[in-house]
């Protein structure tokens, strides 16, 4: 059995783009819509919304909410966040030698997703190091997120955008939208808050330009979600398929720590 998931023609009615407000993600909203919907004339115009460098959603937004700010506050001033800092700065010294850069305050988060993204697109570095410090970088590169999360109550990390994705899908699932796809683009960090938004862990972020899929499934009286993580499900209390009705108003219970 075949499966479409795209309309043959673009509707703009059917289709909703949305990307963070930064030029990475949206060139790669053009490059995902010039592959699958090639202009049908020259100058065709199609929307993406976004946020804005005040408020961005898709983002991880800890100074949006007040319960996220303090919390992270209080992270970065632990004395735990401290000595990993200084320890991974001193164990990543000699990288930042070898390219002639000096390592910024916070370099030691982002190494991991720069030396992976080379990996990603086969390119090799003239570097030296070893697989432990590879996996040190790419730990580090989830301590602001991953890490962090675990400190916080069940179900805070995510509950902006889930709030912003799941108001959408309710508008198609009750029939007052007519949209049948949504397309975000944001970054690894969104992805994991939404993953620990339902209990979902992992030490790691997930690899440059992972996809995760909402699917919205119906028969003829229920509608079920599932979620699908570069292509394997992600079981949401132990089920590869949770009715619609119980996954909405489990993610609502926590919309409180962030929603007004």
């Amino acid at each position: 059995m075949t499966f479409s998931f795209f309309p043959t023609v673009l509707d703009q009615s059917l289709i909703y783009f949305r990307s963070t407000f930064s030029e990475n993600s949206l060139r790669s909203v053009q490059t995902f819509i010039s592959e699958f919907f090639p202009p049908l004339k020259p100058g065709e115009i199609l929307n993406v919304y976004t946020g804005t460098n005040e408020f961005e959603p898709l983002d991880s937004p800890y100074s949006y909410c007040d319960y996220l700010q303090t919390q992270h506050d209080i992270f970065v001033s632990s004395d735990f966040y401290k000595q990993r800092k200084s320890e991974s700065q001193l164990l990543y010294s000699n990288i930042f030698q070898q390219l002639n850069i000096t390592q910024g305050t916070n370099d030691w988060l982002s190494l991991g997703n720069w030396l992976s993204s080379f990996s990603c697109y086969q390119q090799k570095l003239n570097l030296s190091f070893d697989d432990s410090i590879l996996n040190r970088t790419l730990e580090d590169a989830a301590f602001d997120s991953a890490t962090f999360f675990e400190t916080l109550e069940p179900g805070a990390a995510g509950s902006i955008p889930w709030y912003l994705v799941l108001s959408n899908i309710e508008k198609t699932v009750n029939s007052t939208s007519k949209t049948k796809f949504y397309l975000y683009f944001s970054t690894a960090e969104t992805i994991e808050a939404f993953l620990y938004f339902i209990g979902w862990k992992t030490d790691v972020l997930p690899p440059l330009a992972s996809p995760l899929a909402i699917e919205v499934w119906e028969n003829e009286k229920e509608s079920y979600v599932r979620l699908v993580l570069n292509g394997d499900v992600v079981q949401f209390q132990g089920s590869d398929l949770t009715l619609f009705d119980h996954f909405a108003k489990f993610t609502r219970g926590f919309y409180s720590f962030c929603v007004k």
